[in-house]
């Protein structure tokens, strides 16, 4: 594809009243201000090779001069310049012989053919236009290029083209246009027609040859919101798809886990069987412990039933003995303290008697006396004991 400056350089010299200007771009040119002749700033030179043919142009006014006559096509000889002014810097001079046997059609206006009309270049009458300074900035004030806009407010040029690419309806709204772009001439002929068709088809990957710049719109749009639809569901499936993915991540990790539980369970399960027979022969053995110590408690308990019936007779025994051992001795002491009175008064009848001899009286009483105490002497302390136990049972 050619650059803007050479394209444009080419586009500048038209040699037919239909091939004065190509469809311009954003900024590229203007539509005049209500009540002043319009002037196109596509014209104005972009690049090195551009402003070297700049003497060559025509002048604004005489270039875009309004008619009502229906221009047709340019010469032949006209192609060969464009041509060679897209090729190169080494083209330029070819293209300017092309301008120069070039010889006006039928038909054809004196101002547009390939020759200089005027003494000053396109860019000194852009510059030094009446309005120049007003629209300086004015580009920059305003709303951006292609910005929809109520339709009610639009050019001609903007309904046209919001027409063309098939939007309706009174309350449309159209893409904004630069100021100064214009009506295109060449009709069939233009290339930037063909290049919107070409890239249209090369996008969608169909033919659109019989269809309207409009339909294809409509086509293209419609495919394009199917699409959009389309990759909204398929975003959200994949979305839904990536967290499905994690949650059987984190499900596969939570199954793994529960494996490992699981095993680590069913050791514990038979551990757990384990215990509970153990369990089982342990309260088995307690039962058994528990009747061999109620047998063995019943068993004390007689045992020591019969002790203490035995130790209560032994002790009853005993305690007969103690009794009858402390009746004898009281019978012993009764018997001892009645021998003792004896025995004081066998000492009280002696000495009785020992002073009854020393004292007057007849040797007879004294005999007799002495005959008792003897026979007293003689009997044995046992048989006197004897004889008062007799007595006193």
């Amino acid at each position: 594809m050619a650059e803007p400056g050479k394209v444009r350089s080419c586009t500048s010299r038209p040699t037919s009243a239909s091939a004065s200007t190509r469809p311009t771009s954003a900024g590229s040119g203007r539509e005049g201000s209500p009540g002043r002749p319009s002037l196109a700033l596509s014209q104005r030179p972009t690049s090195a090779g551009s402003a070297q043919d700049s003497a060559g142009r025509p002048s604004m006014t005489s270039l875009y001069r309004p008619t009502s006559a229906r221009s047709r096509p340019g010469s032949a000889k006209s192609q060969p310049a464009c041509r060679a002014s897209l090729e190169g810097p080494e083209g330029s001079t070819a293209a300017q012989a092309a301008q120069a046997a070039h010889v006006p059609a039928r038909g054809e206006s004196p101002t547009r053919g390939g020759r200089l009309l005027g003494p000053h270049s396109l860019e000194s009458t852009v510059t030094q236009g009446a309005d120049y300074g007003r629209r300086a900035l004015e580009e920059e004030l305003q709303q951006p290029v292609l910005t929809p806009i109520p339709n009610s407010i639009a050019t001609s040029l903007e309904k046209q083209l919001g027409t063309a690419i098939g939007l309706k309806g009174r309350n449309r709204l159209v893409p904004r246009l630069p100021r100064d772009v214009v009506h295109c001439l060449h009709g069939q002929s233009c290339c930037w027609r063909w290049l919107a068709r070409a890239a249209m088809e090369e996008a969608s990957g169909s033919s659109f040859a019989s269809m309207s710049l409009a339909d294809s719109i409509a086509m293209i749009k419609q495919e394009l919101l199917q699409l959009r639809e389309e990759h909204a569901i398929k975003e959200a499936e994949r979305g839904r798809a990536e967290a499905a993915e994690e949650n059987l991540a984190s499900l596969k990790a939570q199954l793994a886990a529960t494996k490992v539980d699981h095993k680590e369970f069913r050791a514990l399960e038979r551990a757990q069987g384990q215990l509970q027979e153990e369990a089982a022969s342990l309260r088995i053995s307690a039962g058994s412990l528990s009747a061999q110590l109620e047998v063995q408690k019943k068993e004390a308990a007689r045992e020591l039933a019969a002790v203490r019936g035995k130790a209560d007779a032994e002790v009853s025994a005993l305690r007969l003995r103690a009794e009858k051992a402390e009746t004898e001795l009281a019978k012993v002491q009764v018997a001892e303290s009645e021998l003792r009175q004896r025995v004081a008064e066998l000492i009280e009848g002696r000495d009785a008697a020992e002073r009854k001899k020393l004292s007057p009286l007849g040797p007879r009483r004294f005999k007799s006396s002495r005959r008792n105490r003897c026979s007293a002497w003689r009997t044995p302390l046992s048989k006197q004991c004897t004889c008062s136990l007799v007595y006193e049972e």
